[in-house]
């Protein structure tokens, strides 16, 4: 499958962010500056296809559109890493302290 020049765009972005060792935070900050631009300019190009009724590229717009709000949360996403204090990792854990304390007996 061949990558765009926009998704290289967001691994260079990714990369970029890596390498500055971002925290949590400074990188979700960093993704809402420079990557939503360009995932903004695809919706909008993904808007303006015409796909042929029962093709490949319909059910490809089709199923991008349909995971759009999925997709998009990368940009706010928190996840775990080695460098996380206990209290940020908290912050990630959707259960309660009582389904917790069960999982861990």
């Amino acid at each position: 499958m061949a990558v765009s020049a926009k998704d290289s765009k967001l691994f260079e972005d990714e990369r970029r962010s890596q390498n500055k060792k971002h925290t949590f935070e400074q990188r979700k900050a960093y993704r809402l500056e420079k990557e939503k631009t360009i995932l903004d300019a695809f919706w909008s190009w993904l808007d303006e296809q015409k796909p042929r009724k029962g093709s490949r590229f319909e059910t490809a717009v089709k199923y991008a559109k349909n995971w759009k709000d999925t997709l998009m949360t990368y940009l706010l996403e928190h996840r775990p890493s080695e460098d996380m204090l206990d209290e940020q990792l908290e912050v990630l854990i959707p259960c309660s302290k009582e389904v917790q304390n069960v999982c861990k007996n």
